[in-house]
């Protein structure tokens, strides 16, 4: 899909990925700069085939980026304002699944604990789980 890109919108998605910032992502990647910029990353980030270019670069670059990448990423859905409450609770859920710092209750059904500290011992050795 990415062959049907120009060089300076393949080159958007990769810019994009360093720091989510689509206007500067546009600047660097050879388009006016300004609102020009602003107004080339909104166009650029509607483009199906872009969205699906820079999935497909996150999926190869996942296992590589580790889950540091991926808890950045949730990180800017959480404190965007923008977003909707729902995503970004799902987005703080998923958070916590991956630094293990949550645990599925019994009841009620959907719900979970989400320590701020370490997590308690779950393992039966004595010693905290996180560690």
């Amino acid at each position: 899909m990415a062959s049907k890109l120009t060089k300076k919108a393949e080159r958007f998605c990769h810019e994009y990925l360093i720091d989510f910032d689509p206007q500067a992502a546009a600047e660097r990647s050879g388009y006016a700069k300004g609102d020009a910029a602003r107004g080339n990353a909104h166009r650029l980030l509607k483009d199906r085939r872009v969205v699906t270019h820079i999935s497909e670069i996150k999926q190869l670059l996942l296992p590589e980026m580790g889950r540091g990448w991926l808890l950045a990423e949730l990180h800017e859905i959480i404190t965007d304002r923008n977003v909707a409450p729902q995503v970004r609770t799902n987005a703080i859920e998923k958070a916590a699944k991956i630094q293990h710092l949550y645990e599925k209750e019994e009841a009620p059904a959907g719900s979970y604990t989400i320590y701020l500290g370490s997590a308690p011992d779950d393992d039966g050795d004595g010693e905290d789980s996180a560690k």
